[in-house]
């Protein structure tokens, strides 16, 4: 991401995306923190035995070395309670999982190495309790869903992160951007917005506060073009702690 000055970012399978900033993270240490958020909004999105919820973002993974984290809530310390978005490093593939009261179902990506690439990739994971379904999308394309009762939580969500696991591990190398979250399971013609508008030069990619259909429950929508101090701008809600300084790159001045 660094060094691209004003040109388009690298071209996708499909397309260019633009956006005018993005945040870089070193694989060590740097983070997102959403410990506030989880508590006061994302645990009414991600409850109980209610649960419709969505999660976009897009990704460029770096040359990792082991299993990295786009994005992750949990119950505190609880593994049986927790969503999490992650690269499986041993797979190559993008993994979405759901595990609610220790019930885990988790989809995964097709074979595809993401790793090191020089591309950006779309991602989007949905979960609904009211039709027992986690589903997961890359780059426009549905992957692999799940239907099989995605379980009831036993612990409120308290915590989440951008960039690790919420315990100091799994932390991301590479760089991540537009990450937005609903309170709904977004609907396929909305995916297909998401990974289509892409902006255009000098340009950011879709604007979800004024969007007619996406801004509809719409949580969280973490833009990473611009930060206020150590805090990344959340478009919906309060700011989000940024911890150990991930690489804030500018693309477009």
């Amino acid at each position: 991401m660094l060094g691209l000055g004003n040109t388009a970012l690298q071209q996708t399978n499909k397309q260019q995306f633009y956006n005018q900033g993005s945040l870089s993270f070193d694989g060590t240490d740097q983070d997102v923190l959403l410990d506030d958020f989880a508590s006061d909004v994302l645990s009414g999105a991600i409850r109980s035995n209610s649960t419709s919820f969505s999660i976009s973002a897009w990704f460029r993974v770096g040359a990792v070395s082991a299993t990295v984290t786009i994005f992750r809530a949990m119950a505190g310390t609880d593994t049986n309670n927790m969503v999490n978005l992650f690269y499986h490093n041993g797979s190559t593939q993008i993994g979405f999982t759901t595990k609610f009261g220790g019930t885990a179902n988790q989809v995964r990506s097709g074979n595809t190495d993401f790793k090191d690439d020089g591309l950006w990739h779309h991602v989007v994971g949905t979960v609904d309790a009211s039709t027992d379904e986690t589903v997961l999308w890359v780059d426009g394309a549905k992957q692999a869903d799940v239907e099989e009762g995605i379980g009831t939580l036993s612990a409120g969500i308290t915590k989440a992160s951008i960039g690790s696991n919420t315990g100091g591990g799994s932390f991301y190398l590479g760089e991540i951007d537009e990450v937005a979250m609903w309170n709904r399971k977004i609907t396929d013609s909305e995916i297909e917005i998401l990974y289509n508008d892409v902006g255009l030069p000098d340009d950011k990619a879709i604007e979800i506060k004024n969007h007619p259909l996406l801004h509809a429950e719409c949580i969280a929508h973490f833009r990473f073009e611009e930060k206020a101090g150590d805090f990344a701008i959340n478009e919906f809600g309060e700011p989000a702690p940024i911890r150990n300084e991930p690489t804030y790159s500018r693309l477009h001045p």
